[in-house]
């Protein structure tokens, strides 16, 4: 399960794993590697959703990843704003 302080070390990384890695500090024990490459690849099928660029079934099934990762409502729209940021890089 995803909490703030989570996003808040993957947002401070970049959701880059190696820079997780090299961080050892607060980031690493906030977030494990397993945890950001799952964050990482959710936000990028998100993204392809936003785009337009999945079909249904994969966009629904990345709908439910959110929702069994980040239970809370306020949490959803925390990483739908990384996925806009994500969206403009």
């Amino acid at each position: 399960m995803m909490t703030r302080r989570k996003l808040a070390a993957y947002h401070s990384i970049g959701g880059d794993v190696d820079a997780l890695s090299r961080s050892g500090g607060r980031s690493r024990d906030d977030l494990s590697e397993e945890e950001c490459r799952q964050l990482s690849g959710l936000l990028q099928r998100l993204l392809i959703c936003k785009r337009g660029l999945g079909s249904a079934k994969f966009c629904e099934t990345a709908k439910k990843e959110l929702e069994a990762l980040v239970s809370d409502g306020n949490m959803r729209f925390l990483v739908e704003g990384m996925i806009s940021e994500e969206a403009s890089r």
